[in-house]
């Protein structure tokens, strides 16, 4: 843990440097956040809705990209959203993002055929689709509306904490509804 910290630290300065290629700016708080992502590698990122945490989630994936630290990453969103994703990360940066969809045999083709870039899936899509997203190998995983893995038990969070991405951000405006165990298990 303490040299994935260190790798991520020092590499922090050269992501940031890549937020001036974005198609937007940051407000002050959204750059605080994207940069404390950046040095860490890990965030649970829980700001209220309207704040804009997809948008620091754009930012940060873009200056992971373009700083050459990541190559491949997964995107984890509720499936009604992944239009919004796309829609929001075409407004904030110019890296690839497709959607993956279709009958099993195309999603497989689509995850085969990005070699670069990002990928928005839904929850119910890494379940049927684990295999082939273990196989694309993510060097970054972003999980949307991440109280969908807040009950380890559940098949989502058992999958969602079987990869092993160098970085992983997490976006909740809700990251404890009930009981401390659902902030542990998005923690976790």
């Amino acid at each position: 843990r303490a040299e994935r910290r260190r790798a991520c630290e020092a590499a922090a300065g050269k992501a940031l440097a890549k937020l001036g290629t974005l198609k937007r700016r940051l407000y002050a708080y959204q750059r605080q956040g994207v940069e404390r992502f950046l040095r860490a590698g890990r965030l649970l990122l829980a700001d209220d809705m309207g704040l804009g945490k997809t948008t620091q989630a754009v930012a940060a994936c873009h200056a992971l990209f373009r700083s050459g630290r990541v190559t491949r990453g997964l995107l984890v969103v509720p499936a009604s959203l992944k239009s919004q994703w796309l829609r929001e990360w075409h407004e904030t940066s110019d890296v690839a993002v497709r959607a993956v969809e279709g009958r099993p045999e195309e999603r497989a083709e689509q995850y085969r055929a990005a070699k670069r870039g990002f990928v928005v899936i839904g929850y119910e899509q890494l379940l049927r689709d684990f295999e082939h997203v273990r196989a694309f190998d993510p060097e970054i995983v972003v999980l949307d509306e991440a109280q969908r893995i807040k009950n380890w038990a559940t098949k989502s969070a058992q999958y969602v904490k079987a990869l092993n991405p160098e970085y992983r951000l997490v976006l909740t405006g809700t990251p404890m509804e009930n009981r401390l165990e659902e902030l542990a298990s998005l923690l976790d």
